[in-house]
Order: C-alpha cells, then sequence, then structure tokens
C-alpha cells in the first residue's frame, strides 16, 4: 500500500508540472525575439530558426521545472524508483498530446519545432535514470 502512495505523489507532482508548463509555453510564447537575432539565421533556414527559439524559449525552462520537480520530489520520497519519474512525465505529455490534437491543421512542419523540448525532457528523465541507478549500485 506504500508503494501506491508514492505512486500517487509522483502522479501528483506530474500534474503540477503539465500545470507549471501551461505557463511556461504561454510566457514562452509570449517573449519578443528581435528580428536582428533571428534574420541571420532565418536566411538559411525558416524552420531552423523557429526551432532554435522554441528551444531557448520553452524547452529549456521546461526541462529545468522537470528537474526541479525531481529534486523536490526526491526529498520527499527518499527511495524513487525508474517507475515514480516516468509518472511524472505521463501528465505534462498528455497534456501536450491532446493540445497537439486540437490543432486545426496537424502537419509536420508545426511538429518539428516543438519536437526538441520533448527531446530535452527525454534526455532529463534518462539523466535522472541513469543517476537514480547509480546511485542504488553504490549504496549496495
Amino acid at each position: 500500500m506504500g508503494q501506491y502512495k508514492h505512486y500517487l505523489l509522483a502522479i501528483s507532482f506530474g500534474l503540477g508540472l503539465a500545470y507549471a508548463s501551461i505557463f511556461i509555453v504561454g510566457f514562452g510564447a509570449a517573449v519578443a525575439i528581435p528580428a536582428d537575432i533571428v534574420k541571420p539565421l532565418a536566411q538559411y533556414s525558416a524552420l531552423l530558426s523557429s526551432t532554435l527559439i522554441d528551444l531557448v524559449t520553452i524547452a529549456l525552462p521546461l526541462a529545468a521545472t522537470f528537474l526541479l520537480c525531481v529534486f523536490i520530489s526526491s526529498l520527499v520520497n527518499k527511495r524513487p524508483n525508474s517507475l515514480f519519474y516516468i509518472l511524472q512525465l505521463i501528465p505534462l505529455f498528455v497534456l501536450h498530446i491532446y493540445f497537439m490534437l486540437q490543432m486545426p491543421s496537424l502537419s509536420k512542419m508545426g511538429l518539428i519545432p516543438t519536437l526538441p523540448r520533448y527531446l530535452l525532457l527525454g534526455w532529463c528523465l534518462y539523466y535522472v535514470l541513469r543517476r537514480n541507478k547509480g546511485s542504488k549500485t553504490a549504496a549496495l
């Protein structure tokens, strides 16, 4: 029964992360980037420039929020396992998939600029899982 409490705690942290992601995406979309910064890169590839802008304004703050959530939850739960961390990301991914499905024209060009944020979150999850696995083997 105690393990279910930890999983419920992970899901509640995940719901908080999903809620915070709404504000992060909103503020990231509202950031005004000067044209002088974007113009040299946009001459080569407009898709690359919008992807890099998304990476800097949305993906990095979202990853930092996830890592902060992992740090706080590891203080609360002394022995988290890999499912604990995966359950923290599931509400975020479900929310973002829901928002993507609500887009009127779902095309590849609309999804490519958002791909780095999910890759960065996946890398952060991989890092946390590897770190957690390493600390368990060092403790044994």
